[in-house]
């Protein structure tokens, strides 16, 4: 069953909306907005201290905020930005230290808003991908975990000083370095991925152009007549299809063997559709993801995406068809050493093969009378008579 080049339908635009991804939006939508009013309730504390400094015109202070504050670095610099507080008093008569201290409040709610959204965005984002794209992003939204960590730690320090004690204000200043330096290194793969995902939905083609039932049936039917050409079979006004029944692995084992009869007699190349449920579905889905494999693929340069399930109309050229439903090129065709011989790369069948009769062991082989199969396959039909 040899395939042609046809054009490629639409798939329909649906993202999965699970239980998780709605949670993480959720939560990345509460951080944010935790974010934004603790940062619009902080800058009038930072401006106010760094306003009342350059208004002292009894000292030439050079103006100190919340963040000139966290990179002292040293215990002089700390000090001075602290006893500067002290000695300023704002507009309710309160010193500037009050100021600090709410700041220093705010922080902690801080820590905990921007955690959660940027935690989350870096979960959505790892979601999108797979493979070992996922398990980096897995890695990149621990960041902001460690960068949180160290704001703790910052925060803790500097409430130190406040009470009089600067001997740390270096680790203070050393734990605000490493946590601007997660957090801007997480910024910046978030941006990178934003500009590549912005740039492919720029330059790809809109897949989301509406086609008709009509055109579906059309390309269906001009497939169907290209296939039956590469087969070698006659036009057909009326196609056919061929139907699996369940069972478990024993409707598996058995379709087998009809799928392997049906090729040896040259009659399942007629068929167009293959229809399968339950355990007719093992072997359907096994024979159909065998058919799919590209010549490209065994040569040891598969073509990525859609481009692997497209095959040209000789199975001899090199994006052909490995497989076939003709007996010659069967899968499950034990006789043809050509196919079998791919096992060992997972591209045959008779790993396949092997595995089911190894698992349908309900059937009763060719073992002697007083054998644990066949006292197993009387016990079975004496349940089935007494039971049922």
């Amino acid at each position: 069953m040899v395939a042609e080049k046809t054009p490629t339908l639409p798939r329909p635009h649906s993202p999965a909306r699970t239980p998780a991804r709605v949670a993480l939006v959720i939560l990345l939508l509460v951080g944010l907005l935790g974010t934004a009013h603790t940062l619009w309730l902080m800058g009038p504390l930072n401006s106010g201290l760094k306003k009342a400094l350059t208004e002292d015109r009894g000292r030439a202070i050079t103006p100190h905020g919340i963040v000139d504050w966290e990179f002292a670095f040293n215990r002089r610099n700390a000090e001075k930005i602290v006893t500067a507080w002290q000695a300023q008093k704002n507009d309710e008569g309160q010193t500037l230290l009050t100021g600090a201290e709410l700041s220093l409040q705010l922080d902690r709610r801080l820590i905990a808003s921007y955690f959660l959204a940027v935690t989350a965005l870096c979960l959505l984002v790892a979601g999108a991908f797979s493979g070992h794209r996922r398990k980096v992003w897995y890695r990149v939204s621990a960041l902001p975990a460690l960068a949180a960590l160290f704001d703790v730690a910052e925060n803790l320090l500097l409430a130190r000083q406040l009470g009089g004690s600067y001997e740390q204000a270096l680790w203070a200043s050393l734990a605000a370095t490493a946590k601007f330096t997660l957090l801007a290194a997480t910024a910046i793969a978030l941006i990178v991925v934003g500009i590549a995902w912005l740039g492919k939905r720029l330059s790809a083609p809109s897949t989301r152009t509406a086609i008709s039932l009509d055109k579906v049936v059309e390309a269906e039917r001009r497939y169907l007549e290209k296939r039956r050409e590469n087969a070698g079979l006659p036009a057909r006004e009326h196609q056919l299809g061929l139907a699996l029944s369940g069972g478990g692995i024993r409707s598996a084992t058995l379709n087998l063997g009809v799928l392997q009869a049906l090729a040896r007699r040259r009659i399942l190349p007629r068929f167009d559709y293959l229809s399968t449920v339950s355990g007719g579905g093992y072997i359907g889905a096994c024979l159909s993801s065998l058919l799919s494999i590209n010549r490209s693929r065994i040569s040891g340069s598969p073509e990525g995406g859609e481009g692997q399930y497209v095959f040209s109309g000789n199975v001899d050229e090199k994006d052909g068809a490995w497989f076939t439903t003709d007996h010659g090129r069967f899968p499950f065709n034990e006789a043809n050493e050509k196919t079998m011989r791919q096992s060992g790369r997972g591209f045959g069948g008779r790993a396949q093969m092997r595995h089911l009769r190894a698992a349908a062991s309900s059937w009763v082989g060719r073992s002697q009378l007083f054998s644990i199969e066949m006292a197993r396959a009387v016990g079975g039909v004496l349940m089935g008579v007494v039971f049922h």
